[in-house]
């Protein structure tokens, strides 16, 4: 079964060169896509609700997690399908005790997260993961330190445990370096393969487990600071509820 997902860090849905809104729902309408994986989204207004009416997506979760930085109210990951789904995990990454620098200033980290849901689609169920990491190139320190040991580790233990079914780990992972992500006893494959998404680096990605083929992808030109990432996958091994 062919399967299209976009995954997306939207900035708020505010536009990187005039800090204006930007129609989001104009820019994904034409794409036909089954599902969006979103990150950095203004929750707690109208966008979700109109996506899901204009776009015609039935099934929505969201995962706040921090102040919104480019708008008022607070802002997260989303996850919308035009398939049923459930929610399997949400695991937030606490900012505290982090810092980034921001030109001149020093700021306490915004916390992060890891949402998995289960899409119960015609072929099967189809395991998606939304991923938002802390912006390392920022820090102090690098991705592979040991005080991000346990955010790497829940990384890898959610796609260990759905390896061996159709799965896909969406999102920003504020870093170019995979292996990082990703348990050394099951290969996934980056849909990226290293092109540039935002500022110079590989910091965008799907990640498929064996039980999916990747027939196409592409990147896509928008108004935020990350390139969208578009992937037709075609869902080969039966999942299980």
């Amino acid at each position: 079964m062919k399967f299209r997902i976009l995954s997306w860090n939207i900035r708020e849905a505010i536009s990187i060169s005039d800090g204006l809104p930007y129609d989001l729902s104009g820019l994904i309408k034409d794409l036909n896509c089954d599902a969006l994986v979103l990150q950095e989204v203004p929750l707690g207004g109208s966008l979700i609700g109109e996506l899901q009416v204009t776009l015609r997506f039935g099934h929505a979760t969201v995962f706040p997690l921090h102040r919104a930085s480019y708008r008022s109210g607070v802002s997260g990951l989303a996850v919308l399908t035009r398939f049923p789904h459930g929610i399997l995990s949400m695991t937030k990454f606490s900012g505290s005790g982090h810092t980034v620098r921001l030109g001149e200033r020093v700021e306490i980290a915004h916390d992060k997260g890891l949402m998995w849901v289960d899409c119960r689609t015609p072929a099967g169920v189809l395991y998606i993961g939304n991923l938002h990491l802390y912006p390392f190139q920022k820090m102090d320190g690098d991705p592979g330190d040991r005080k991000f040991d346990r955010v790497w580790q829940t990384v890898r233990d959610g796609l260990r445990q759905y390896a061996q079914m159709p799965s896909v780990l969406c999102g920003d992972f504020n870093t170019a370096r995979r292996r990082l992500a990703t348990p050394s006893e099951h290969p996934f494959v980056s849909i990226v393969e290293g092109r540039v998404t935002h500022e110079g680096f590989s910091s965008d990605d799907l990640l498929v487990s064996q039980g999916i083929r990747v027939l196409g992808s592409r990147l896509l030109e928008n108004p935020s600071d990350h390139l969208a990432c578009l992937a037709d996958l075609d869902i080969l091994t039966r999942g299980v509820l």
